[in-house]
């Protein structure tokens, strides 16, 4: 679950197939999503601009007010339009979350609290005591359930939200090309709770809080929907896969599925969590915008490109998060810079040889070894390393005709005529 360390947190995507809602399918491999939504947010810094406008996809968190808290006084517009006048293949999207929010009349966020303070849409206990799934981000969760009564003019929490997001981002930036959603998933976090208000807790697993939860979801997205038809609607999803959520969105962010002690090829293990990427494919809409977010050191090569070959053996994007930054720092590494081209060959599902997957494209290839060994395969003529700098034992420009790719590592090849990086 993202957060920032200010009053927003974000994510992003991938694509497969035909576009429903703009047209990504000409943008090569691999495809890139920034994540920079952590506080401070320096977006008026002219370096900072730089960095996000290399990215295919870049989630940004402004927050209510944030043109008058900016060290240069700049629009949300302003700068939208100008990282985009600097790549203008570049989609953007804003960060925005239905489940929590802080209760502090300094906030940003405190007209939120306002609201729910005057309709009674907090989510309590038994007792009638607000409740937050964890103490650390200074929230507390919110019934998005239609077992709390409507305001006056027929809406609760989750359509009102959508309103309020779309006249503080969405209406005033028409250039957001996507909406993103923390914390969609498939059952609320809090594991005790009074959700239908009958003098008695609930469990986070009952399914008919589950669901009810689900809907309350699908509500919010649809008043998004309605709103902003243009938009690609995208979540922070542990599951899209049951009734009320499939076929509702067109990406999906898989936060830290590698990287982290909870991720799921930490858990389950790689297969798991590249089950996991196809599922969340299958499960959107088109574009199926969906992510493979990886966290590790800034120069933890390997993870990184474990994780960059992982994705590319399926038509997704790839992101990568600098461990203990909270989304504040846009990491970026040489691989980012090669250019396979498009796939020539249909996502990848099974092993090369030797447990090891690779993927074809027009410019070159990539190879992951999910394995525990390290692996030596053979490669047909007409394939070498690139150069890079930031590992040059790994990246050295030399001909590739048999790799030897460490435990839990990946690599991209270039096409012996092709420039790569360089």
């Amino acid at each position: 679950m993202m957060r920032t360390s200010c009053c927003t947190g974000v994510l992003l995507l991938c694509w497969l197939g035909n576009t429903a809602v703009g047209d990504v399918s000409a943008t090569g491999y691999p495809r890139i999503l920034g994540m920079n939504i952590g506080g401070p947010i320096y977006y008026d810094d002219s370096d900072r601009i730089d960095e996000l406008s290399r990215h295919d996809v870049v989630i940004l968190g402004f927050y209510n007010g944030w043109e008058q808290h900016g060290r240069k006084p700049r629009s949300m517009l302003d700068l939208v339009r100008t990282m985009k006048a600097k790549n203008p293949g570049l989609l953007v999207g804003q960060y925005t979350i239905l489940q929590e929010t802080q209760y502090d009349p300094k906030h940003p966020n405190r007209e939120k609290a306002a609201k729910l303070d005057k309709e009674g849409w907090w989510l309590v206990d038994a007792n009638g005591d607000r409740v937050q799934w964890t103490d650390r981000y200074r929230a507390w969760d919110i019934n998005v359930t239609s077992w709390v009564d409507a305001d006056r003019n027929g809406q609760r929490y989750s359509e009102w939200l959508a309103d309020y997001d779309y006249a503080t981002f969405f209406e005033p930036v028409p250039e957001f090309d996507i909406w993103y959603f923390d914390n969609a998933l498939s059952r609320p976090a809090v594991k005790r709770a009074d959700w239908d208000l009958d003098g008695r807790n609930e469990r986070q697993d009952d399914a008919f809080v589950e669901e009810m939860y689900r809907v309350g979801n699908v509500r919010h997205w649809a008043r998004a929907r309605e709103l902003r038809p243009d938009a690609m609607l995208m979540a922070n999803s542990d599951d899209l896969s049951s009734p009320e959520y499939r076929q509702q969105l067109e990406g999906a962010f898989l936060e830290a599925i590698v990287g982290l002690n909870w991720s799921t090829e930490t858990k389950q293990g790689w297969v798991a969590a590249m089950e996991r990427y196809r599922a969340a494919i299958r499960d959107t809409r088109a574009p199926h915008m969906v992510t493979f977010n990886v966290h590790g050191r800034i120069d933890d090569y390997a993870t990184m490109r474990f994780g960059l070959a992982s994705a590319l053996l399926e038509d997704g994007y790839y992101a990568y998060s600098e461990a203990g930054a909270s989304y504040r720092s846009v990491p970026w590494f040489d691989e980012f810079d090669v250019d396979l081209g498009q796939p020539v060959e249909p996502p990848q599902a099974e092993p090369y040889e030797k447990r090891v997957y690779r993927r074809v494209f027009e410019k070159g290839m990539a190879i992951v070894n999910p394995t525990r060994r390290r692996v030596t395969v053979d490669i047909e003529p007409g394939y070498r390393r690139f150069l890079g700098s930031q590992d040059s034992a790994t990246n050295d420009g030399t001909s590739a005709r048999s790799v030897a790719i460490p435990p839990r590592d990946g690599l991209l090849l270039v096409r012996a005529t092709s420039q790569g990086s360089e």
